[in-house]
């Protein structure tokens, strides 16, 4: 992304330019600028979403005062930038930014959006809804940020007729599912080559079991996408999202999709062997698990992001 910025040239012929957002430094100059120009460009600026010219004075820099330096112009690429400023969800693009360019075909920024419970609360949103045909109930990914998803033209009635659903990864998995376009079950392959993989300490061979939410036996197989209309399912503890280090934050990934009705089964929860109540008022856990082996009856919308501060943290550069 190119950002191009032009700067009124101060009296000191000394000015730093600083995302607004974040309060980061991008880059700084002046003595350069021909005093006949009275003003210079500045490019290469990266992902910022507004910025603000500091100067020099005889005291140091300044704090965001455009008192004798002024933002001339500033340019920016169409659709380059996410409408959304929220501190919380910028330090989310941070995160993504450092392992895939935000300004690929396969992303949507008009998709975008920040469930953090700030953003929520203003808006004034429930904690959950009902989507597709028939009505299914999903909860709000609150507390994540969401960076949307191209849907291609053929998948259009699915953002209309489909289910929502979550499903819970790592980074390193997360980038086979961007770069093939959708879920697979284990055993099959990504770009005809790497093989899915079950979730390490899950069940590999099909078994008998009772189905809590149907009450019949079935012959359950491991070896299936599994979903949830439940964000906190997904995201419980360690077992599908495993924590990254970066930045002095743990950042957790997971994608928001739709799944075609009547393609998929429903069934018990099977991520804690305690007696707890993962998704309480919402979810009973008889009904967490959706799961199916139908890749088709599958579409990818959005990129889920959330992070809380890492204790003892030493390594801020872990997703790069």
């Amino acid at each position: 992304t190119i950002v191009t910025v032009w700067v009124q040239q101060t009296p000191s012929g000394t000015w730093q330019v600083v995302d607004n957002a974040s309060g980061k430094l991008r880059t700084e100059g002046g003595l350069a600028v021909p005093a006949h120009q009275k003003c210079c460009v500045v490019k290469d600026l990266g992902m910022v979403h507004s910025v603000a010219i500091t100067c020099k004075n005889k005291v140091g820099w300044s704090a965001r005062s455009t008192a004798q330096a002024q933002i001339v112009h500033v340019q920016f690429p169409i659709k380059a930038l996410s409408p959304v400023t929220c501190p919380y969800f910028l330090s989310c693009r941070e995160f993504v930014n450092s392992f895939v360019n935000l300004s690929e075909q396969k992303f949507c920024m008009d998709g975008d959006h920040c469930y953090c419970p700030e953003c929520h609360k203003r808006r004034g949103d429930a904690s959950a809804y009902k989507r597709g045909s028939p009505p299914a109930t999903y909860a709000l990914p609150i507390g994540w940020g969401r960076f949307g998803i191209k849907v291609g033209d053929e998948h259009a009635l699915a953002l209309k007729q489909w289910h929502v659903c979550y499903h819970g990864t790592s980074l390193g998995a997360l980038h086979g599912i961007l770069h093939s376009g959708g879920l697979k079950a284990p055993g099959s392959k990504l770009n005809g080559r790497d093989e899915v993989r079950t979730v390490e300490g899950h069940y590999v061979q099909t078994f008998t079991r009772m189905n809590r939410f149907t009450k019949v036996k079935e012959e359950f197989d491991p070896r299936q996408i599994f979903v949830s209309p439940s964000i906190e399912y997904v995201s419980w503890k360690e077992v599908y999202c495993k924590s990254i280090r970066f930045d002095g934050k743990e950042f957790k990934v997971a994608l928001q999709l739709r799944i075609k009705p009547g393609t998929y089964n429903i069934g018990q929860q099977t991520v804690s062997s305690q007696n707890e109540n993962i998704h309480p008022n919402m979810f009973s856990n008889d009904e967490l698990e959706w799961y199916t082996k139908n890749d088709t009856a599958l579409v990818v919308t959005g990129l889920l992001v959330k992070f809380q501060d890492a204790p003892n943290s030493t390594n801020n550069n872990a997703a790069a």
